[in-house]
């Protein structure tokens, strides 16, 4: 029939709606349908079906551009009660344009559907190209067979291939009808594409995976089979099986250990999953792994204490020189736990600057105790799992640094050192202080839980010492729950004792020097004290020594003559070289606005210089060498007061402003901050305004106020030991300090006079007295 009789006006068509009917869009294509079935209500006769050679429209869609099929009615065959297969011939897509209902049944008129063709022909034929290419390569995955493949691969009509592809690609009906309502033919191919791209991805996916998995199974039944005929022929042998062997082992190590009730418990339990699981299986290692850290820690077994407070005073003196006051507290602690055998909340923590005997002290207090020494460093932990542990269900996971280190102690009432405390930090992983805190609290510290071993353990027992360079880096709730011990740094007179009874023979026994090969006099170890290691601590002193004694075994070594074995100044100058550190108040000039502070550092204290230069100017105050903004705000305070009491210090009233005020604190590199420079920049600008110089052997501490008053400081200890290793004489610090400089060790405060003042009056009166 020729198209123009098809698509007349006047033509009506039988009209079959499966539209919103459960049917696979797929076999309604052009290319695809052949047949399709009609089920009539009891109640409908025959006639209501189309007859044979009878044109008929299957509508598929709504109000697209393409409502569905114009077909031909080439058989029709009963194949039920009331269901009738209509054998169709496809003549084209057709819009409808208008229904006809007759009550029972409804016929339609149409329009053939209206395609826009790809004009571009070298373009036409790349998605022709395309289109066979990814089909031919979806076939191979999909065993698609070789006819259906020459078929289309022999077809040049893009709308036909179109339909045929998708009767054997994997898509749902909505993606479908959105490719079959499409008439752009161009956009319609890039659809098509697009889809075959992403089902050919995804079979190579699943292929992939069922390959994997496949191998995975065969090779566990593999192994599970190669098992099973090593358990009969070690049966048929009269062998017995190694992981019953293993197993029963671990058992008889869990029944006769020393393990709380609930941790056998545990133990057993997971023993018991070991039987249902082959060696080779990786969740039989980490059970494994798990009992076997139960075993190996320390349930019941301890070590006697021993509290023979007079041999622990021997100790104490026999390891540490100096350190008075800290080791009275050291006895006086362990003397009530001798009377109270209770020492349930006793937790020191040793604050002092580097190099002085923290750490130390810890191992004197396990000597004298009788009892096991652990130490972990908890500095720099940011996680609370270094603390805790990590839980099982993680790779590679096991208990956190206290249960290690109570797996080295080997027993449960050792002596526990956490090292830098002051040095914990807390990110999105948990803050580890909080950690401490269960661990620090006598109440609960009887049952603390490891997230790995997930059983309670017992630390009551534990005696546990922190040290920290700092206080106030420590978090409050746990700084609350320890007795702070503050050790102070060591004067020259303390290291010169140190070095000559610890550090010299402890070097020159490993380097192996004999007595007649080196010896150092007082004035050698002062020399490297003053001028090469000045800090409070004995670190640098013992590096200093490890090297003059490395370069006088290497002499040896080579058969050099030696004039003189003794260490003096000028020998450890010619092992050491240049002084690295000059003695503030040698050889100084003295001028106006030069002015000795007293600062505090988290290594110990510091004498820092504060100058003051007046030039003509405007009143313009600066401030440099890297100063916060206290110490600014301090300067501002001390010119504000000059201003105000120029009469009674002598100095011009309009200094401010015929003045630019210029305040310089050496060591600009060094950042500097703090309210106790407040006294020694008032006196540094006094200086310069009465162009009258301030002795270096003074040096000075205390914030100021708006009134002249001078309020206590903090650091004290440090500052004078400071003062004492610089060479310093005189000392002024606030009257309000008295109570604890009346704490502060007589040797400390040795060969030094101490001035104290209320205010900058008082202090004025004995600098330029």
């Amino acid at each position: 029939m020729e198209e123009n009789l098809l698509f007349s006006p006047d033509s009506l068509y039988f009209l079959i709606d499966i539209s919103h009917k459960n049917k696979k869009l797929k076999n309604f294509t052009f290319s695809n349908i052949s047949q399709i079935d009609i089920i009539l209500n009891a109640s409908e006769p025959e006639k209501f079906l189309p007859v044979k050679e009878e044109l008929t429209v299957i509508k598929l869609f709504d109000n697209f551009d393409i409502s569905g099929l114009l077909v031909k009615i080439i058989d029709k065959e009963k194949i039920g009660e009331s269901i009738f297969r209509l054998f169709v011939s496809p003549l084209s897509y057709v819009k409808i344009t208008k229904v006809i209902d007759y009550n029972r049944y409804a016929k339609v008129k149409v329009v053939k559907a209206n395609f826009k063709e790809i004009s571009d022909i070298k373009k036409k034929d790349a998605y022709l190209s395309l289109l066979k290419k990814y089909f031919k390569e979806y076939s191979l995955y999909k065993n698609i067979d070789d006819d259906t493949g020459f078929l289309i691969s022999s077809e040049n009509d893009i709308l036909k291939i179109i339909d045929s592809l998708l009767f054997y690609v994997d898509i749902d009906d909505e993606e479908l009808k959105m490719i079959l309502t499409e008439t752009d033919l161009e956009k319609r191919t890039e659809k098509v594409i697009k889809h075959f791209l992403y089902e050919i991805e995804k079979v190579k996916i699943e292929n992939e995976i069922f390959e994997s998995v496949i191998k995975k199974d065969l090779e566990k039944s593999r192994k599970h089979l190669l098992m099973e005929q090593m358990k009969i022929i070690r049966s048929q042998l009269g062998e017995k099986d190694d992981k019953e062997d293993e197993i029963l082992k671990i058992k008889t190590k869990i029944l006769n250990s020393d393990l709380k009730e609930h941790a056998k418990e545990k133990a057993l339990e997971e023993l018991e999953k070991l039987k249902d699981l082959t060696v080779y299986s990786p969740e039989y290692s980490l059970i494994k792994n798990y009992i076997e850290w139960i075993l190996s820690l320390p349930w019941e077994k301890t070590t006697p204490d021993n509290f023979d407070i007079k041999l622990a005073k021997k100790i104490l003196n026999g390891n540490h020189y100096g350190l008075d006051k800290v080791k009275e507290r050291i006895l006086e602690f362990l003397s009530v736990l001798k009377l109270s055998g209770n020492q349930k909340g006793c937790i020191l923590c040793f604050v002092g600057p580097p190099g002085v005997g923290k750490t130390s002290l810890g191992h004197s207090i396990a000597q004298a105790m009788g009892r096991k020494f652990v130490r972990v460093s908890v500095g720099g932990i940011k996680d609370e799992s270094e603390i805790k542990g990590h839980r099982r269900t993680y790779v590679g996971s096991m208990p956190g640094r206290i249960i290690q280190m109570m797996k080295r102690a080997k027993v449960v009432n050792p002596v526990f050192m956490l090292d830098e405390v002051d040095k914990m930090g807390g990110d999105f992983k948990g803050d580890p202080s909080n950690a401490l805190l269960e661990i620090f609290d006598p109440d609960i510290n009887d049952s603390f839980s490891d997230h790995y071993l997930e059983i309670d353990y017992d630390l009551s027992k534990v005696l546990f010492i922190c040290t920290a360079n700092v206080i106030h880096t420590i978090p409050a709730p746990l700084r609350d729950r320890m007795e702070i011990v503050e050790i102070s740094g060591y004067l020259e007179n303390e290291k010169v004792e140190i070095g000559k009874r610890f550090l010299i023979p402890k070097i020159m026994k490993k380097s192996g020097l004999k007595a007649n090969q080196i010896y150092f006099k007082n004035d050698g170890i002062l020399k490297i004290i003053r001028n090469y290691s000045p800090e409070p601590g004995i670190r640098g002193l013992e590096k200093n020594i490890q090297t003059i004694i490395g370069k006088r075994a290497k002499e040896i070594a080579l058969g050099q003559k030696i004039k003189d074995f003794k260490i003096g100044e000028k020998e450890v100058l010619k092992y050491l070289g240049p002084e690295l550190y000059l003695e503030r108040t040698k050889n100084k000039k003295v001028f106006p606005g030069v002015v000795n502070g007293l600062a505090w550092t988290p290594l110990g204290g510091k004498v820092l210089t504060i100058e003051t230069l007046l030039l003509k100017g405007s009143g313009n105050i600066q401030i440099t060498s890297q100063v916060g903004d206290v110490m600014k705000e301090s300067a501002k305070t001390a010119i504000s007061f000059l201003r105000k009491n120029y009469k009674f210090f002598g100095i011009d009233d309009e200094f401010y402003k015929k003045y630019d005020i210029h305040i310089h604190i050496p060591e600009g590199s060094i950042p500097k901050d703090g309210p106790s420079a407040g006294i020694t920049i008032t006196m540094s600008i006094l200086s310069s305004l009465r162009e009258k110089p301030i002795s270096p052997d003074f040096a000075m501490t205390g914030e100021i106020t708006l009134t002249g008053m001078i309020l206590p400081v903090g650091g004290l200890l440090e500052k004078i030991v400071a003062a004492q290793i610089d060479g310093i004489k005189n000392i002024i610090i606030p009257d309000k300090n008295k109570n604890y400089f009346s704490m502060i060790p007589q040797y400390v405060k040795k060969n030094l006079n101490f001035f104290f003042v209320g205010d900058i009056y008082e202090t004025s009166k004995i600098l330029f007295r």
